[in-house]
């Protein structure tokens, strides 16, 4: 009988071990060097050859107007990318500063539940559809005139306004267009099933 070999050699499979490891990160390097070098490589054959192109277009801007030195001022091609460039800086500014004052006004903003009873929601929806806005606009516009009395005290005015129209308002009956009617639920009585009469057989064979 035979005796058991292993394959293997355990007293060198540490060396073996490290060396597969060591070769594997180095076809990891050689392969992230050749991505990297791709990507640098079509970057370059983008911008050099873009460069190469405005010396020539200033070689002969030059050439044209006998300059001896480029003048920036004196190219309407470089000014013009100039205006653009000013015009993109301002737009990302303007969008910036929008973005934090929409920030800051979120910040300081109010944010509140009102519970209204059922007169008062209703008064308050009525009022709404009466002058064609919505109650969150109503509320907005009455709170943004809302101040109060000269002299002290505990009176707040509210002058008189016309809330303007919007969106998704229901619109206000008028003489000629009357309140279209509120369509009515027809209710239907329940079927009601009546048990089958219970009839008596002779089960006798």
């Amino acid at each position: 009988m035979d005796m058991f070999e292993p394959s293997i050699d355990w007293g060198h499979a540490l060396v073996d071990s490290l060396s597969w490891i060591a070769v594997t990160w180095l076809i990891s390097a050689v392969c992230v060097i050749v991505v990297l070098a791709f990507m640098l490589c079509g970057r370059a054959l983008e911008v050099v050859p873009a460069k190469i192109a405005e010396v020539g277009r200033i070689e002969a801007l030059m050439v044209e107007r006998g300059l001896a030195v480029y003048d920036v001022a004196l190219d309407e091609v470089a000014q013009g990318w100039a205006q653009e460039r000013e015009e993109r800086r301002g737009a990302a500014l303007e969008r910036n500063r929008a973005h934090l004052a929409a920030v800051r006004d979120e910040r300081l903003g109010l944010r509140m539940e009102v519970v209204l009873g059922a007169a008062d929601a209703g008064r308050l929806r009525t009022l709404a559809t009466a002058c064609g806005t919505t109650v969150q606009g109503l509320v907005h516009e009455v709170l943004r005139r809302v101040s109060a009395a000269e002299g002290g005290g505990r009176v707040v005015c509210v002058p008189g306004f016309v809330p303007p129209v919007q969106a998704g308002a229901v619109p206000a009956p008028t003489a000629d267009a009357p309140a279209a009617p509120v369509p009515r639920r027809t209710l239907r009585r329940p079927t009601v099933r009546r048990p089958l009469p219970f009839r008596e057989t002779d089960t006798e064979s």
